[in-house]
């Protein structure tokens, strides 16, 4: 999300920047966010396996069906420290640790489908 980075805030650094950039890329490229992000979508929820809580058989066969594994892990903890740069009135991004997932509300969209019930 290069549009991210037009105010360049100096407190990110660039190894963050990246990390921040793969973990949307993949978010947006890999999940249902992009339809979220970019379209009428109300709302997106992704679930990930936490590896660490897995038996190790299992674990690696999670880790090669998600290939974006680690730069989800990364980019939310890079993402956690710097959230308050990115302020959005029409987005709720968040992640619910208890249950590895990440959920990414547009409130436009959410608001439009409320209002046609």
């Amino acid at each position: 999300m290069r549009a991210c980075y037009a105010y360049e805030i100096q407190d990110v650094s660039q190894e963050n920047r990246q990390r921040l950039d793969q973990f949307f890329k993949f978010l947006i490229t890999r999940t249902s966010f992009g339809y979220t992000l970019c379209g009428e979508k109300p709302c997106a929820i992704e679930t990930y396996p936490m590896l660490s809580k897995t038996l190790s058989r299992y674990a690696v066969k999670i880790f090669f069906k998600y290939p974006g594994y680690s730069n989800l892990i990364q980019g939310w903890e890079v993402w956690s420290k710097y959230a308050k740069y990115f302020t959005s009135k029409n987005f709720v991004f968040r992640y619910v640790s208890e249950y590895q997932t990440f959920v990414l509300i547009n409130k436009r969209a959410t608001r439009k489908v409320i209002e046609e019930i």
